[in-house]
């Protein structure tokens, strides 16, 4: 018996109770204050599958809008068309600021068109439940701290299934969800945010060249001073992230996963490495012991499997909607988040680009 390896799997086993401490889901709050004048700012990039659903969930909210703002960064399907068929403020990037990488330069274009009191930036693949807004603007004004939202992962096709440990990873690496909370960047899907703070801290000018905007505003928010606080979407906000197909999960991923893995402190970083490497073990230690007819491992280790599966199943279902499959098959799930990790990895180390919505992107 290979007791090196079972410590390793028990180890990491209660790591995840550290790191799954309380995953922060939003709640439906209502503001008992005189509510704000919210300029919502929109990036998007070839989004005309996502971008009329989000601005439909906008203008059916229970509280009022100040104003929409949309930034066209340069799209080349039809979401320029679809947003003209609302009432919405357009701005058209035709030429982007070379030294900005990914949506920085349309989130900072669509600042300084906006005049309310808070800026939300919302991702155009985002959805609104018609009190999201609210519970939003609620929650600022409790302590008024700069609040970020990872969405409640929506899927349909079986390829959306491989989202599955990156969103896991995603929460914990982020320092959201462990027993001491401080989140360390920001979610890039929903970031609402007091004007004057933004501008403060020079809007996206100082994080331009970050391929992972989103965690460097975060780390840049905690230099200057500034409090966030994380949470899950928990169905009020949510996203379908993936929906075109495969090769844009890919490269969505291969984009993300590295370079925020890179951003996190060494502590956290081995506790989520922990974590990663007892999934991996078990699944190892389970083939290998399975091929050398070894029964007492196999039955030792088909039970941390199990354990695995339903541990990952409970926590996973609080962040996203999944089927089962996924967790029967382990293998396959995390095998290919490896791979993925791998990838991303490389680029980052090699400072290759990553292609994302139709341009290369280079560190």
């Amino acid at each position: 018996m290979n007791w090196y390896s079972i410590s390793l799997v028990v180890a990491g086993f209660l790591s995840s109770f550290y790191l799954y401490y309380r995953i922060p889901l939003l709640k439906l709050k209502t503001p008992t204050q005189k509510i704000p004048k919210i300029s919502i700012i929109i990036p998007c990039r070839n989004e005309e599958l996502s971008i009329g659903l989000l601005l439909n969930d906008l203008f059916n909210q229970s509280m009022p809008i100040h104003e929409i703002i949309v930034v066209d960064d340069g799209s080349t399907d039809q979401t320029g068309e679809i947003i003209d068929q609302f009432n919405v403020k357009k701005i058209t990037v035709t030429e982007k600021n070379k030294e900005y990488v990914g949506k920085s330069w349309a989130i900072e274009t669509g600042s300084f068109a906006a005049t309310g009191e808070l800026l939300l930036f919302l991702d155009a693949d985002v959805r609104l439940s018609k009190d999201a807004l609210m519970s939003l603007v609620a929650l600022y004004e409790e302590n008024h701290h700069i609040i970020t939202v990872l969405p409640y992962h929506e899927t349909k096709k079986h390829y959306e299934q491989f989202s599955i440990p990156f969103n896991l990873i995603s929460i914990a690496a982020n320092h959201t969800s462990t027993l001491f909370p401080k989140s360390i960047g920001c979610f890039g899907p929903c970031i609402l945010i007091e004007r004057k703070i933004y501008e403060d801290i020079g809007r996206h000018h100082d994080i331009r060249k970050s391929i992972i905007e989103d965690i460097s505003l975060g780390i840049l928010l905690h230099q200057k001073g500034y409090a966030f606080d994380g949470y899950s979407g928990n169905k009020i906000i949510s996203y379908r992230m993936y929906p075109e197909d495969y090769k844009s999960l890919y490269y969505g991923w291969t984009k993300n996963i590295a370079f925020g893995a890179l951003s996190i402190p060494i502590l956290l970083g081995l506790t989520v490495f922990l974590f990663v490497s007892s999934i991996l073990a078990t699944m190892l230690e389970l083939t290998l012991n399975f091929i050398t007819f070894n029964l007492v491992n196999v039955i030792i280790y088909s039970a941390f499997y199990l354990i695995w599966m339903v541990r990952l199943y409970y926590i996973s279902h609080q962040i996203g909607k999944f089927k089962l499959w996924p967790f029967l098959l382990l293998p396959i799930t995390f095998g290919h988040f490896l791979f993925v990790f791998v990838v991303s990895f490389i680029k980052k180390i090699f400072k290759l680009s990553v292609k994302w919505k139709g341009r290369s992107i280079r560190a």
